[in-house]
């Protein structure tokens, strides 16, 4: 007997000839996002880049909010995740457009990673 020449039925099965499942999870393209909010969560994920506008900075604390309709709650962010042109503008950036890209944390709160002014 050589390798290769087992007779059906003997030795392990690994294929049963059915369709070859995917592992993990299945990446599917997400739609487009519609004006008409209404969604479940906000839609907006991590690394994701959303606009908003400042609606709070504590600069004794160093960090602050930033509301977006695109967002299901206020987004938090540290001073240091501010660009440049908004570490400049930190004494009046309440009230300002900005753009942040999203990430993720532990907790499942939304967190800027990255915020530029708009």
């Amino acid at each position: 007997g050589g390798y290769g020449m087992k007779r059906p039925g003997e030795g392990p099965q690994n294929y049963n000839g059915g369709p070859i499942e995917p592992t993990g999870p299945v990446k599917r393209p997400r739609p487009a996002a519609s004006g008409c909010g209404g969604g479940g969560g906000g839609g907006a994920g991590a690394g994701e880049w959303v606009s908003g506008t400042v609606k709070s900075f504590n600069s004794g604390k160093g960090f602050g909010f930033i509301s977006s309709p695109e967002t299901s709650s206020d987004i938090y962010f540290n001073a240091n995740t501010l660009g440049p042109e908004a570490q400049a503008a930190i004494a009046s950036i309440v009230g300002s457009s900005v753009s942040c890209q999203l990430a993720s944390v532990p907790d499942g709160k939304i967190r800027a990673s990255s915020v530029t002014l708009l």
